[in-house]
């Protein structure tokens, strides 16, 4: 072949070779871009080294934009429910599958985009936290007077019906002998009241809390105000111990054609408490968490028990009006150690607390009676009434004892807005060891009305049970 046609040659054939270079070049290039996807499919730990973050976080969104990687993803939108979409904290949805198999290239930089340093990261990379000034999008600026309220508030408010364990009332007031006020197990209706509770997360990735609950369990009240007007014939029962054997007797408030008169009689109780705990995380996964708790709680149980009556001879001249009062009152306080844990599914929500109180429960009753006498205009007064007398059982008692509290709580919600969940839920608290008001009085209700006393009755026999607290929670939680 002569010069000429070689020259010929290479002219026609060196195109076609640097053509099919620059192909197998873009081949090449093209299988070194899709190979990381391919094997971020397999497992979400695997991702691409690149020296420019930007880069990085582009394969993330094409990855997004992939429906096999969602299939094999395990960390992915918690469910298709629209109300779900959008997350409530940024280290359990949106930066989980964005940053969640990330952590490997940024220990590697230690660097956003912006070249500012990582603080911290946990949970694998599911979250992570920015020095202040960052200008990354997906995190607030920790410097801002409101990002502690905007990223680490949540709030609970419900409204409860509670009801608690009866105690057993003597009969009191009677009519002709039928029963008006007292004669069986009162306290077990349900009363409304509220709970409530707030915390605030310590860090970003939301490993630690402190939180702060509180409950009223309301006002239950029963009690009895009528007149000879109602009722013709009214009595206060008792047990004359001056009589031997002792017999039953009534001190007569309303006689036709002899006594006019009146009764007022209430039985109150309410009971309210609060815990002070600090939320330590032990394990969480892409279903849920389980979190320690250890604290401060407090209980109170607070009740009183009044009796008046008010008698008027017929014609008028002389008044008498009686009253006996008891007050109980059971403070506990103590340190409190326990568990928590939530899952969610979906939109739906469940979670549950169990925690025991341990410390000083104090028990104090107080009894007074005072009594009336009007005749012809002047007043003479005691301070001993029909079952509060100063020879024998009026005054003040406490006593303190150790005691082990458990709570108990099962809440359900629904998500209904990205940050708004609805919730339903049990609670129940036991207070161990309290007195209760009815257990201050006499327990045969014994009176010894000799002119000359000579009986210790009425008197004081401290008692203590076991009362319980039950709750039906309805609310709702706002996650800031």
């Amino acid at each position: 072949m002569n010069r000429i046609s070689i020259i010929h040659f290479c002219r026609t054939i060196a195109p076609v070779v640097v053509i099919a270079i620059i192909s197998l070049g873009q081949t090449s290039f093209a299988e070194q871009i899709d190979g990381p996807k391919k094997a971020r499919r397999v497992s979400n730990r695997q991702i691409p080294i690149v020296n420019d973050p930007r880069e990085n976080l582009e394969t993330y969104e094409d990855a997004e934009l992939d429906e096999e990687f969602y299939e094999d993803d395990s960390i992915v939108v918690q469910a298709s429910c629209k109300n779900c979409a959008s997350p409530t904290t940024h280290n359990e949805s949106m930066h989980a599958e964005k940053y969640s198999s990330s952590v490997e290239f940024y220990k590697s930089n230690n660097e956003f985009a912006n070249n500012a340093p990582l603080v911290s990261d946990c949970d694998g990379g599911a979250c992570f936290q920015s020095k202040c000034g960052s200008q990354d999008p997906c995190f607030s600026n920790p410097c801002s007077p409101f990002a502690l309220l905007s990223q680490r508030l949540y709030l609970r408010a419900e409204s409860a019906n509670f009801w608690g364990s009866g105690q057993v009332l003597p009969t009191l007031v009677t009519s002709s002998g039928t029963a008006l006020f007292g004669g069986s197990e009162t306290g077990t209706a349900s009363v409304p009241g509220f709970r409530s509770e707030a915390g605030i997360w310590l860090d970003d990735c939301q490993s630690r809390a402190i939180v702060v609950r509180m409950f009223y369990g309301g006002d239950n009240d029963i009690g009895l105000i009528t007149n000879s007007n109602t009722f013709p014939n009214l009595e206060l029962p008792f047990l004359s111990v001056a009589n031997n054997p002792p017999t039953q007797s009534q001190a007569l408030v309303a006689v036709p054609g002899q006594l006019s008169g009146s009764v007022n009689a209430n039985l109150s109780s309410n009971v309210y408490g609060g815990d002070l705990l600090f939320r330590r995380m032990l394990v969480r996964d892409s279903l849920g968490r389980w979190d320690w708790l250890m604290g401060y709680q407090t209980a109170r149980l607070s009740e009183s028990l009044s009796l008046q009556s008010t008698r008027e001879t017929i014609p008028a001249g002389t008044t008498n009006s009686v009253l006996d009062s008891f007050d109980g009152k059971n403070q506990f306080h103590g340190a409190t150690f326990g568990f928590s844990g939530d899952v969610r599914e979906g939109c739906w929500y469940f979670g549950g607390m169990f925690k025991l109180g341990l410390g000083n429960m104090e028990r104090s009753v107080a009894i007074r009676g005072s009594q009336t006498t009007t005749v012809a205009g002047v007043p003479s007064t005691t301070d001993s009434g029909l079952h509060a007398s100063s020879r024998t059982n009026s005054g003040n008692y406490s006593f303190n004892t150790f005691v082990v509290s458990p709570e108990l709580n099962l809440t359900a919600g629904y998500r209904l807005t990205p940050k708004l969940d609805f919730t339903v839920g049990y609670n129940l608290l036991r207070l161990p060891k309290v007195t209760r008001v009815t257990n201050a009085l006499d327990p045969r209700l014994a009176v010894d009305d000799a002119a000359v006393p000579t009986q210790m009755n009425p008197a004081f026999v401290f008692s203590e049970s076991n009362f319980t607290l039950h709750s039906l929670n309805l609310g709702l939680q706002w996650n800031y």
